[in-house]
């Protein structure tokens, strides 16, 4: 595990200031984090928000972000210290994004599977504006997982 520091933009909670560069599965794109997102993500401790930003960018297969740490709610299942979540650090849901494509694709990438209802959700958009924000997506990670998923919500 390899941690660096320096000061910059965040990922999880969104609020604070970078200072811990975690390394993720992907060393091109390591997970950016404030000190206290950074102590949740190794406690498996998120608030529902910070592990939905995260899985965002770097996937919930990420080992960290995992299935057996979290559900796609981003509940934390295994948390090794107590964190209170309140209203507005939940994860989004699907009725709350299904209307927006940028939040709808990115609501797609934090599921494990794609099922049907976020198929349907992403039917109900521009489908020139979808291939574009895919093609988008697509070029700016590192990630093989979230490139597969910008693949699928393609086809």
């Amino acid at each position: 595990m390899k941690i660096m520091w320096t000061t910059t933009l965040y990922e999880a909670c969104q609020k604070n200031e970078m200072n811990v560069v975690e390394a993720s599965d992907e060393p091109q794109q390591p997970f950016q984090l404030c000190q206290q997102c950074h102590e949740r993500l190794l406690t498996y401790s998120l608030r529902p928000i910070e592990w939905y930003n995260l899985a965002v960018l770097h996937s919930p297969k990420q080992f960290l972000l995992h299935d057996d740490f979290y559900g796609e709610d981003g509940q934390a299942f295994q948390l090794e210290e107590e964190v209170i979540i309140t209203k507005s650090e939940k994860a989004p849901t699907l009725q709350a994004v299904r209307h927006d494509l940028e939040s709808l694709l990115d609501f797609s990438i934090t599921r494990w599977f794609l099922e049907d209802d976020v198929i349907d959700a992403l039917k109900q958009h521009d489908q020139q504006k979808i291939l574009a924000s895919i093609k988008s997506r697509f070029n700016e990670t590192e990630h093989a997982e979230v490139k597969s998923r910008m693949v699928r919500n393609r086809g």
